[in-house]
């Protein structure tokens, strides 16, 4: 045998070998997919992790089920966690930063007393329709982040000590949002009131110039939403007052999340278009948390620089008594004592927005020391939770349905607790997430 045909033996052997390695390695690490218990929340990224998808033939033939299941495994996949810290860590040790390390201040505009408790400022006057037209009212000025060079890693824009989270336009998610509340709200308009209030993100208010092409218009968004929306729906417009109060920590910076204070101004509103008295920020005991580096912080991989820099949160405790009690999984289990406001020590993990209601459970019942029968139920994800304890002083229960995970017969629900007026509490990312969209047409339809 020629020297040359010993040698591609000799190179095939090497390649068969290390194939068989690498094939054994993902078969092992398969096998103990399976066998070792699943998380159910992401630390890193500091969201709940995909839950395994229904089996049905008619899903498996279509293929959803298999994709599904894709997303699933590699949402819970062994060592993940690990993985995203030793990436960020290279990342750091190669140096690829995108800005200029100037930080830009994130409580430029903020009332801060002496306590470190945050006080809210007087809202600008907003353009007025005219008399006798329902109108979107014109957008207002927003603070705007410096012109400044950033960094851009996937969906998300990191500029000075900021993150934001870049948004898409989903035409079809945002008309089935708006038609689900609307056979909502005619199915029940002379027994429950229906409000719906869409929240925008920091990203419509901060990023620069140069990048606002990068990032759809919320505005636009939110108008194609509340023009579509039955008119038999109140919609709470919270677009200007958030763009009025933009110099204010009204947004986390490392979080997708609003903060407390930027609920309050929202919770305003929604309070003013009720006809409702809202409560003053003042009769509110505050709770300070620090070091908080949220969702933004994770999806940049841990950047070193936001670490030296994380933001502060602060909870609300409501002057009016109240129990609160949660039910957790697909058997609503429970029940759980909770409570708003969490002090420091009651969050073992790193996910600090929990402070605000405790986290998110399928079902969570609040009872108030009202005695006015008012029974509000709120459909939301987590971006409700910064708000729900300003509506603790103006119902007498409050019944929080998160849609992402409740599987309960919502008319039976509506029914038993005889529940007379309803809220659609929802960020404009998930009210333009088809995934989301369908799991809160699943929970409103009848069955």
């Amino acid at each position: 045998m020629q020297p040359k045909q010993l040698q591609k033996i000799k190179n095939r052997s090497k390649y068969e070998i290390a194939a068989y390695i690498f094939w054994g390695f993902l078969a092992v690490v398969g096998v103990i997919s399976f066998l070792v218990p699943k998380p159910t929340v992401s630390e890193i990224e500091n969201r709940p992790l995909e839950e395994p998808p229904a089996f049905t033939a008619i899903r498996l033939a279509s293929g959803r089920w298999a994709s599904e299941f894709s997303v699933y495994y590699s949402d819970t996949f062994p060592l993940r966690e690990r993985m995203i810290e030793t990436a960020a860590l290279l990342r750091d040790l190669r140096g690829l930063k995108g800005d200029d390390g100037v930080v830009i201040r994130p409580d430029a505009g903020v009332d801060e007393g002496k306590d470190g408790n945050i006080k809210p400022k007087a809202p600008e006057k907003e353009e007025e329709a005219p008399a006798g037209e329902e109108t979107i009212p014109a957008p207002i000025a927003a603070n705007r982040l410096p012109d400044m060079e950033g960094e851009r890693k996937g969906a998300v824009l990191m500029v000075g000590d900021t993150v934001l989270e870049l948004y898409g336009f989903n035409e079809e998610a945002n008309a089935t949002y708006a038609d689900t509340i609307s056979n909502f709200a005619e199915r029940h308009k002379d027994t429950i009131p229906t409000s719906v209030m869409v929240v925008p993100t920091n990203v419509e208010f901060k990023i620069p110039e140069r990048y606002r092409d990068m990032t759809a218009s919320q505005y636009d968004a939110i108008a194609f939403l509340y023009g579509r929306i039955s008119d038999d729906v109140n919609k709470v417009w919270v677009y200007n007052v958030m763009a009025a109060h933009s110099d204010e920590d009204i947004y986390f910076r490392t979080d997708h999340h609003w903060t407390g204070l930027g609920a309050y101004y929202a919770y305003r509103e929604f309070a003013k278009s009720r006809h409702m008295l809202a409560s003053s920020l003042d009769d509110y005991e505050q709770v300070r948390h620090e070091g908080f580096l949220g969702s933004l912080y994770k999806s940049m991989g841990g950047d070193s620089f936001l670490k030296e820099h994380p933001d502060y949160l602060i909870a609300y405790k409501p002057p009016t008594a109240y129990t609160m009690t949660g039910y957790e999984g697909s058997d609503m289990s429970g029940p759980i004592s909770m409570h708003f406001a969490q002090k420091p020590q009651e969050i073992a993990v790193t996910n600090k927005y929990l402070a605000y209601a405790g986290g998110d459970l399928p079902y969570v019942n609040i009872v108030t020391d009202n005695k006015n029968g008012k029974r509000l139920v709120v459909f939301k994800e987590s971006f409700a939770n910064a708000m729900l304890p300003f509506l603790v002083g103006n119902y007498e229960e409050i019944h929080v349905i998160d849609f992402r995970y409740y599987t309960g017969d919502i008319e039976a629900f509506l029914q038993e607790h005889a529940i007379n007026e309803a809220l659609f509490l929802n960020y404009v990312s998930a009210a333009g997430s088809k995934t989301q969209v369908e799991k809160l047409r699943g929970v409103i339809q009848p069955r």
